[in-house]
């Protein structure tokens, strides 16, 4: 939330909408990229492509 504000220090309020409305956005489209995965690859290949994603990304996600 600090990065949108910094971009819009005259506008706190709206730089915190803007945050919080691309939370859900992300949430749709990685939804929406999940449900095309798994229809072309399956559910237990792509919950252990996840697994193995973030086992790679250390505890700083």
């Amino acid at each position: 939330m600090l990065y949108f504000q910094d971009l819009m220090p005259w506008q706190p309020c709206a730089a915190t909408t803007l945050f919080t409305n691309s939370i859900s956005t992300r949430v749709i489209l990685a939804g929406v990229l999940q449900g095309a995965l798994v229809e072309n690859l399956g559910h237990y290949t792509v919950y252990w492509l996840a697994a193995l994603w973030m086992s790679t990304q250390g505890w700083d996600v």
